[in-house]
């Protein structure tokens, strides 16, 4: 879509990365006028030493979801202007928007010239220095935190990818009215599993439940929320209790 709109000069400006440099366009002429990206220059992403996950900050607290689409990303922004009443806060987004609406820093995935040591060693540095100016860092996963692709598990989805980079110590669970009990259960095992699988200690905090259910929608279309009466999310908020 963005080679198209190049192609056809339209004004295209990338906003999913602002962490690691990339480039849609390697080795095409176009005019780079049209193409705005966000993006640090290499200079700037010298990877730093690994951080020994014993070793890492104790203040990240991540959003992630037992499912797709249930207000992960609008939960961290309401948690961010919240928490600013009461403490420094800083943003990590994990959405293309997050730029846009305050979050100090992007978390890539596009950056395919690093190797995983050096990619982890820079994000792995930038929380640090991040998290070492702030009270608490604030970020969140993709999709649901067990979701597995066809073919693929749970330990290849991007919020698996996003908890083992940034190692979260506090966890909210975004879930809707009609989200079933084992799907909670199974993010909370999982969740436990990656804490021990790194020998840190991260405790699930919270859940956040939506007042709406999702009617159509993914990932990667737009979503439209129908209103829930009363009743049903005091079922639905009884059922977790």
């Amino acid at each position: 879509l963005m080679r198209h709109a190049v192609k056809r000069r339209i004004p295209v400006l990338s906003l999913y990365d602002d962490a690691l440099q990339y480039d849609v366009f390697d080795g095409e002429n176009i005019d780079e006028f049209l193409f705005y990206r966000i993006g640090l220059p290499p200079q700037n992403r010298i990877p730093k030493k690994i951080v020994n996950p014993q070793e890492t900050p104790r203040n990240v607290l991540a959003v992630f979801g037992t499912d797709t689409v249930q207000g992960k990303f609008t939960t961290q922004l309401y948690l961010r202007e919240a928490l600013k009443r009461y403490m420094r806060i800083a943003h990590w987004a994990t959405e293309p928007t997050g730029c846009l609406l305050g979050a100090e820093i992007g978390y890539s995935r596009t950056d395919e010239s690093m190797t995983v040591e050096d990619r982890l060693a820079f994000e792995r540095a930038s929380i640090e220095e991040l998290s070492g100016k702030y009270d608490l860092v604030i970020t969140g996963g993709q999709n649901s935190i067990v979701f597995a692709a066809q073919g693929a598990s749970k330990e290849d989805n991007v919020s698996t990818l996003i908890f083992d980079t940034l190692l979260p110590r506090y966890v909210v669970l975004t879930v809707s009215v009609d989200t079933a009990i084992k799907q909670i259960e199974d993010s909370i095992a999982y969740i436990a599993e990656l804490a021990d699988k790194y020998q840190i200690a991260t405790r699930v905090i919270a859940l956040a439940m939506m007042g709406g259910r999702k009617i159509r929608g993914s990932r990667w279309t737009e979503t439209y929320f129908a209103p829930v009466d009363a009743a049903t999310v005091v079922t639905a908020r009884e059922k977790l209790q």
